[in-house]
């Protein structure tokens, strides 16, 4: 008996619909689902988790509350064995009706107009999926006739691109759809719907409350479109054309129909959302340009339990023998790379420095490989060193300057984090990081910066603002308490208590029309 086999109730009050997060992935949304189970005991939670494959998730890294009471995985993209209806010839009807189903999907990748009432109407095409004979995944994906189809639709559309690149598009996009009507025939009764992202999980949340009419709140950490895609292409899509991107801006074909597809899944979701939640202002104004409605828009930042956060009392770090850590998954996405280049710089500078890679390794090898085989062209593998996923309570103490390099962010956690055990930050300019370090509106910014901000990819921009934190007392305790003052004014628990309790609390008693 595993520790899953009792998280199997017929019921719960809130339903978290989860993508590749809680509890098998570490990380800020993650540590936000944990701590939102946690400091609401009066409810029962039940998650849904959508992963890739099987074996690319291993044991939980958080404790499982007693009110986590429901827990089902579901794996996206999992291999399967060669169907019996491989390549298998079908009548005209069956053929028509595998036309007709492509038909529905072309709005999910060429479709431009992003009109919300055509795109609700693509509820319509679960009506079409089947696990039996009518129309399977088999029969839609590996027929004869969908194969001919997919080949017309190659030729007519885009026959100066890769025929290799289209086809295992085409595979790809269409076929977590299957395991999608699975879940929504085969759920408990739930009160409420609670989406983590757009993406698969909105969708999904979107369907079910189609089918049960619930009331479904959608809190988006960071954009989807602009984050997600990346990590499931780097697994399930064409490697040589990825390799080669160059920005989020590249005017590739196929990898555009990528993106248009989850830009459709974003406004699906956001058509059906009650409430659509963001962390920060500019995350609520591109939720708006990509389809929500304003009025539906609430902004609720994370909040740090103080209690489990104590300020540490840190003094000024000795520059000549100071610890600097980059916290978080060892993913492209974090760009550990330059955080290695920028410790190289800072350790050349202050030989005595120590650079900590404290997080996952385990999501992506051959980035980590390349990462250490970066160290080791650099001669710094007695400097530069990566301690895994560790307490973090245990970090904390030892270290003296937080560095993020990530390419993109929501609002990460663990910046509040080291804000509130008094550690200043240097981060790049994405996301929520200015809001944390510069201060979001004319009060809160009035009272400076907790760290500086840095370009994307500039090892040397990362350098020099860490040198001159760790170098300059004066300047490394400013931003210390000016940390300290904004992440217990503005980022408590108290206050996300305050909003999730009133959202849940009017979701369950009134439904969909008070919320």
């Amino acid at each position: 008996m595993t520790i899953f086999d009792s998280l199997k109730s017929q019921q719960a009050d809130i339903c978290l619909i989860l993508e590749g997060t809680y509890p098998f992935v570490s990380g800020g949304v993650s540590n936000w689902v944990s701590e939102l189970i946690r400091v609401f005991p009066q409810y029962s939670f039940a998650v849904i988790f959508l992963g890739t494959r099987a074996e690319d998730y291993a044991a939980p890294c958080y404790p499982l509350e007693k009110n986590l009471v429901h827990l089902e995985m579901h794996y996206l993209f999992e291999e399967k064995k060669s169907p019996k209806n491989l390549n298998k010839n079908i009548d005209k009807k069956t053929a028509a009706t595998v036309e007709a189903m492509h038909d529905k999907f072309v709005p999910f990748i060429e479709d431009k107009s992003n009109n919300l009432t055509e795109i609700a109407e693509l509820y319509e095409l679960f009506e079409l999926l089947d696990d039996g004979e009518k129309l399977n995944e088999c029969l839609f994906l590996r027929s004869k006739a969908a194969w001919q189809l997919i080949i017309k639709r190659y030729s007519d559309r885009y026959p100066d691109q890769s025929f290799f690149d289209y086809f295992w598009s085409v595979r790809n996009l269409h076929r977590p759809f299957w395991e999608l009507k699975k879940i929504i025939n085969h759920v408990p009764k739930f009160k409420v719907l609670h989406s983590a992202s757009t993406g698969y999980a909105g969708f999904l949340g979107a369907l079910l409350q189609k089918k049960y009419a619930l009331p479904y709140i959608l809190t988006e950490h960071g954009i989807y479109t602009k984050e997600r895609w990346i990590e499931l292409m780097h697994h399930y899509f064409f490697e040589s054309t990825l390799n080669k991107l160059g920005s989020f801006e590249r005017d590739d074909v196929i990898l555009n129909i990528w993106i248009h597809f989850f830009e459709i899944l974003a406004k699906v979701g956001y058509c059906a959302a009650d409430l659509i939640i963001s962390l920060t202002e500019e995350y609520r104004n591109r939720q708006i340009a990509d389809g929500a409605i304003p009025a539906k828009t609430k902004i609720i930042s994370y909040g740090i339990d103080f209690s489990r956060f104590l300020f540490l009392g840190k003094k000024k770090p000795n520059s000549e023998q100071a610890i600097i850590a980059c916290i978080g998954r060892v993913v492209p996405i974090k760009d550990i790379k330059t955080f290695i280049r920028a410790s190289a710089l800072i350790i050349k500078k202050i030989p005595n420095a120590e650079a900590w890679i404290v997080g996952a390794m385990q999501e992506d090898p051959e980035y980590v490989t390349a990462c250490k085989s970066l160290i080791a062209t650099l001669g710094l593998e007695n400097k530069i060193k990566f301690l895994g996923v560790q307490k973090i309570m245990d970090i904390y103490p030892k270290i003296d300057l937080l560095v993020l390099t990530s390419i993109s962010e929501g609002s990460p956690f663990v910046m509040l984090e080291s804000l509130a055990v008094g550690i200043p930050i240097v981060a790049t300019n994405v996301g929520g990081c200015a809001e944390l370090i510069h201060g979001n509106g004319t009060e809160d910014k009035a009272q400076g910066s907790a760290g500086r901000l840095v370009n994307i990819g500039d090892p040397s921009g990362v350098a020099s603002a860490a040198i001159e934190l760790l170098s300059d007392e004066r300047a490394w305790i400013a931003a210390q308490q000016i940390g300290l003052a904004r992440v217990r004014k503005y980022y408590s628990m108290k206050k996300l208590i305050e909003n999730y309790g009133s959202i849940y609390e009017e979701a369950i008693a009134h439904g969909r029309n008070r919320i």
